[in-house]
């Protein structure tokens, strides 16, 4: 079963019309392995190695029991933020998947409506977390319900080593609820020289830069798939 929208599986067709060999990539916020999944089918042949993170242990034995027998995937019981150690993760209890998709590490307001237990995970920093050595492209998808920049925060060894061609980062309320907005994003990105944060132009199959000029359209948006792209 894969849940993706259009514009990630364009996103996808468009990783796989790259150049590259292959890809390392990181999917942050696995949940029950829905995206790692598309990424097994549509860059079929072209991963070198999945890392997967996902903090509900419920998900992530779910993850195991679908990718076993898959040495291309391993799977973390592990959160994704800019410190090591344990933090409060609110789960949602609900047979809806799309409901149950928006347990997050803060505690919103809209949890009111649905069965909530609060758990502890682990975090980790990615940068010292894994040992990433390889001549290959990275592509980071990342969806954390609000807590994307902690998690970017921790990957700036991969910024500065100018390795990570495409991160795919969830964007909207879960954010801007933290008092966070995509300024915080631009500002992060901007220090270093090669990257730059996008949109996917769905029609012409191409990413465009977000910038003073067109920001206005995203500052306020309630929920959108963004990117951050070298150049």
């Amino acid at each position: 079963m894969e849940i993706i929208s259009e514009k990630e599986e364009l996103v996808l067709n468009w990783l796989k019309d790259q150049k590259n060999d292959k890809y390392l990539i990181l999917d942050v916020g696995a949940n029950k392995g829905f995206y790692s999944e598309s990424l097994l089918n549509k860059l079929d042949g072209r991963i070198e190695k999945i890392y997967s993170f996902e903090p509900v242990k419920e998900n992530y034995d779910e993850c195991l029991v679908k990718f076993s027998g898959n040495d291309i995937i391993e799977v973390f019981n592990k959160a994704c933020s800019d410190k090591n150690g344990e933090i409060d993760f609110y789960q949602i209890i609900s047979d809806n998947i799309a409901a149950e998709g928006l347990s997050s590490i803060n505690n919103r307001e809209v949890f009111k409506n649905f069965k909530t237990v609060k758990i502890i995970v682990n975090t980790v920093v990615i940068d010292e977390f894994l040992d990433i050595n390889t001549k290959n492209d990275l592509f980071v998808k990342i969806d954390t319900e609000g807590h994307e920049l902690e998690v970017m925060l921790g990957m700036v060894n991969l910024f500065e080593s100018n390795k990570i061609l495409c991160l795919q980062f969830e964007y909207g309320d879960c954010m801007l609820e933290q008092n966070k907005d995509l300024n915080d994003v631009i500002n992060f990105v901007n220090k270093f020289d090669g990257y730059q944060v996008c949109d996917f132009d769905m029609t012409n199959k191409s990413f465009f830069k977000i910038d003073e000029t067109n920001i206005d359209n995203y500052i306020s948006k309630s929920w959108e798939n963004l990117y951050i792209i070298r150049k």
